[in-house]
């Protein structure tokens, strides 16, 4: 198909070999492609007619799909009547519920994916549950995670860290993610109408793990107030000595993806003319990004992790300080209380 498109003047993104897009007189048609299906955004009907007559002739007929409720890859797409979009997964949530409503018999709510209290010991918490089942609900969580809900990400990469001795106890922690989305079957993304503007959130939680190792998370969204479409949530790999460090880490790896996202945009015809802005929490390690950092405290932190100051001086990311009560990337990071974690998961999402 890449041969086909090229010679109809499509271009093939260097960010993502797999997304296409033309321009014409100002008018635009973008695709992306997985496996043999494929997704056309566009703002003429003359173009995608011209690529619908152009698929047809070149590999017979291909179904097409239009309007304002659609599915693609288990999303459903909605347009609303403002030109608003939301991506959701109602239909695969159900899927997934009567997997797990199969295993447990019954689910009970919960209001967040991961408690964020201590744990109650049970007798039965370090009895071995089967690896292959396991392994199978992280991945189908995985998938709803990457699409459409972030706000689970958190707790599936801590029980992710589990698949290879899976326990009845961490079974009990993915059970309760799904009596999480059982009770926010409906979330979803939701993108509104304006600029293409790439706007990203950075943070992290220090010495979270029994080994002395933190965790980042970061996400990237289209307008400041859009839903986050492109969201990470990982242990750091390496020991930090402060809190200072491990959100300078996080920065460096946001930053990096950041400058992928910038070409990703580019290559489809939203080249981003100002610096990305990135919030971040932590006014010592914008600090640090700016070269005011103490040099006998800074000195031993790997090179590498400079990267974000290089592109702040080229022009490209600009650090903003955003308070940790409305930085949506701390849901990434840590188990929250109920309220909070509402409160941020409504905000990454763009939910009213």
């Amino acid at each position: 198909m890449t041969g086909a498109l090229e010679d109809a003047g499509y271009e093939k993104s260097a960010a993502d070999p797999l997304v296409f897009s033309k321009w014409k007189e100002g008018q635009f048609i973008i695709m992306c492609i997985h496996v043999d299906d494929f997704y056309v955004i566009s703002d003429s009907i003359i173009l995608l007619d011209k690529l619908h007559r152009m698929l047809n002739k070149a590999y017979g007929e291909v179904t097409i799909k239009t309007g304002d409720m659609l599915a693609y890859l288990g999303m459903q797409v909605e347009v609303s009547s403002n030109n608003s979009v939301k991506l959701s997964q109602p239909g695969y949530i159900d899927k997934l519920l009567t997997l797990v409503k199969f295993h447990e018999n019954k689910l009970k709510i919960a209001k967040t994916p991961m408690n964020n209290s201590e744990h109650v010991p049970r007798p039965d918490d370090n009895e071995s549950v089967p690896t292959e089942f396991y392994l199978s609900l992280i991945g189908a969580l995985n998938y709803l995670a990457q699409f459409t809900r972030p706000d689970i990400m958190y707790a599936l990469s801590r029980c992710a860290q589990k698949c290879k001795k899976p326990t009845k106890k961490d079974l009990r922690q993915v059970v309760r993610i799904f009596c999480y989305i059982a009770g926010t079957r409906d979330y979803g993304l939701s993108f509104t109408h304006g600029s293409v503007v790439l706007w990203g959130h950075a943070d992290s939680s220090h010495n979270s793990y029994n080994d002395a190792k933190g965790h980042l998370g970061y996400c990237f969204s289209l307008g400041e107030h859009d839903g986050s479409f492109y969201c990470k949530s990982a242990k750091i790999k390496l020991t930090t000595l402060s809190s200072t460090e491990s959100e300078y880490v996080a920065l460096c790896e946001a930053a990096r993806d950041a400058v992928w996202l910038r070409r990703l945009l580019r290559d489809i015809g939203f080249p981003q003319s100002s610096p990305t802005v990135m919030f971040e929490d932590n006014k010592s390690c914008i600090d640090m990004v700016h070269g005011m950092s103490n040099h006998k405290a800074s000195k031993h932190i790997n090179p590498k992790f400079h990267f974000t100051c290089d592109q702040v001086r080229k022009g490209k990311l600009v650090i903003r300080h955003k308070d940790t009560e409305i930085m949506v990337a701390d849901l990434l990071t840590k188990p929250l209380g109920k309220a909070s974690h509402d409160r941020l998961s409504k905000l990454m999402l763009n939910i009213p």
